[in-house]
């Protein structure tokens, strides 16, 4: 079992290295993907909570709040997945 501080330290890596990698795609949509796709591989499920509201992932992503919301709409019309404030899940092949 982890302790509490190595666990959070763990989270914090991985927020991190997300981080990284989430602001190398260019568009919104790869973003977004690159984030969700990471915390569905983090919670080993299609279905999870993140720890941000639309502006503080907007700003983790480094995107504008309001394009984030588009696209995040934009996914849902189109089946991809579901969000209610910061739970999603999402209908995509776990690889």
């Amino acid at each position: 079992k982890c302790s509490t501080s190595f666990y959070n330290a763990r989270v914090q890596l991985d927020f991190t290295m997300c981080g990284i990698f989430c602001i190398t795609p260019k568009n919104v949509r790869s973003r977004l993907l690159t984030y969700l796709n990471e915390q569905r591989i983090i919670h080993n499920s299609n279905e999870f909570d993140i720890p941000f509201n639309r502006q503080q992932m907007a700003e983790y992503l480094n995107l504008d709040r309001s394009a984030l919301s588009k696209e995040l709409s934009n996914m849902q019309s189109e089946g991809l997945l579901d969000y209610k404030k910061s739970h999603f899940t999402l209908y995509v092949n776990k690889n």
